[in-house]
């Protein structure tokens, strides 16, 4: 879904217009109404370089540089990967997907993604008797905290302390 999304948004007439452009200022908004549009948590628009256009998420980082973005776009990786997305005041993990927009020699890229947290685990189908967690902790010890279910904190989660800290 995110990978069809961020496809969407690619193929939009805004977009195609906007890779035509040399000024970007108008612009500004249009990723939160790309990512409104797709039901999208993230959404950045860049210069092939990797300069932000537009960021749903974070709009003041206009004229920052987010090199992920320039290096997946211009891998060729078609597949929605992991992200650690910086925000204004917390950092998330996301699974994005990047697409480039190509008109005659000029491109932008498209970053598009959704945050994965409990939302992200309630949205999500599992057999009968099968629960999924997620650890989005990036520090180098365990957090029983961080350890989410669909429904909030896990329960025992220092149980599976040993497992995470292997991991």
């Amino acid at each position: 879904e995110v990978v069809q999304r961020t496809e969407r948004i690619a193929a939009s007439d805004a977009l195609q217009r906007m890779a035509l452009e040399e000024d970007y200022s108008s612009y500004l908004d249009e990723a939160r109404a790309q990512a409104t549009a797709q039901r999208l948590d993230f959404v950045k628009l860049t210069k092939p370089d990797g300069t932000i256009i537009s960021s749903a998420q974070w709009p003041a980082q206009f004229g920052y540089q987010d090199e992920w973005v320039a290096r997946m776009g211009s891998s060729g990786i078609q597949e929605a990967t992991l992200k650690r997305e910086e925000l204004p005041e917390d950092v998330a993990l996301a699974l994005v997907a990047v697409r480039t927009v190509t008109v005659g020699e000029k491109s932008i890229y498209v970053a598009g993604g959704l945050k994965l947290d409990k939302g992200f685990l309630a949205s999500l189908e599992l057999p009968e008797g099968m629960r999924v967690l997620l650890y989005p902790n990036l520090q180098p010890t365990f957090s029983a905290k961080a350890l989410t279910a669909a429904e909030g904190p896990a329960s025992h989660a220092d149980a599976l302390a040993p497992l995470i800290e292997r991991v």
